[in-house]
Order: structure tokens, then sequence, then C-alpha cells
């Protein structure tokens, strides 16, 4: 019985969200979340590039996979964060809300970085964000091409 309460709890939730933001919002949002748990959980055979990404970013950086992920501090981690945003939506194509939600970030922080790497790839001075891209891209490259 209390199966049945947890099953119709569940409907009723799903009812408000649909007529509260629409069925394409609410569609959209639910196939993000579980997309999202199976790379947490390792089930999606992109969470290997995902795990090196942030492996090689932090060797890079020389910092922790939990420094990229939960630290608030700036400077390098700020930094090899940003790179980790522009290595995984280039290589893996995660949306920007996948990504935000996985480092605990809005979508704007995702986006704001992204366009940062357009605009420094545009200047003919090259900066150390982009010396260190040009490091950690054919990295990942090689990576993909053996394991995913």
């Amino acid at each position: 019985m209390e199966e049945d309460q947890k099953i119709v709890r569940l409907f009723r939730e799903l009812q408000l969200g649909i007529s509260k933001h629409g069925i394409d919002v609410v569609t959209e949002r639910m196939c993000e979340k579980l997309k999202q748990l199976d790379i947490e959980r390792g089930d999606d055979p992109q969470k290997l590039v995902f795990d090196y990404i942030l492996h090689i970013t932090a060797l890079q950086y020389k910092i922790t996979k939990e420094d990229i992920i939960y630290s608030t501090e700036r400077g390098a981690v700020v930094q090899a964060r940003k790179m980790c945003f522009v290595l995984i939506m280039h290589h893996i194509g995660l949306s920007q809300y996948r990504v935000a939600k996985f480092f605990n970030r809005e979508r704007q922080v995702v986006n704001r970085a992204l366009k940062e790497f357009d605009v420094l790839g545009d200047q003919p001075e090259e900066t150390q964000f982009i010396v260190n891209f040009k490091i950690l891209d054919p990295q990942v490259l090689v990576f993909k091409s053996k394991y995913a």
C-alpha cells in the first residue's frame, strides 16, 4: 500500500510540473537528470572520457579532481574547471546544463567559459589557457580513440 502512495505522489508531482512548465520542459529535465545519474554511476561509456578529462586537467594544473569539482577557490582551480567545461563540451557534447549540474554550477557559468574560450582563440597571442588546451586536447583525442 505504501508503494502505491509513492507512485500516486510521483504522478501528482509530474502533473504539477507539467501544468507549470509544460511537457517538453519536464521531459527534457527528466532525461537530463537520468543521463547525469548514468554518468555518475558509470553506466555511460562517456564516463571514461569524462573522468579522463578531469584527471589530466587536474594533473596539468597541479590540483586535485575534487578541487575542480567542489572548491570555491579562485585562480588555478577556476581555470582548471573552465578547461574541463571546454574539453567536455568539445569531446563529449553534453549540454551546458548537464555539465553545470555536475560541477554544482549554473548553466551560465559554462556558457561564459565557452564564450571566453572562443574570444581567446581569436587573439593573435596565445594565452596560457590556450597553451594548456593545445596540450590537453590531443591527449583526450588519443584516449577517446583507444577507450571510448
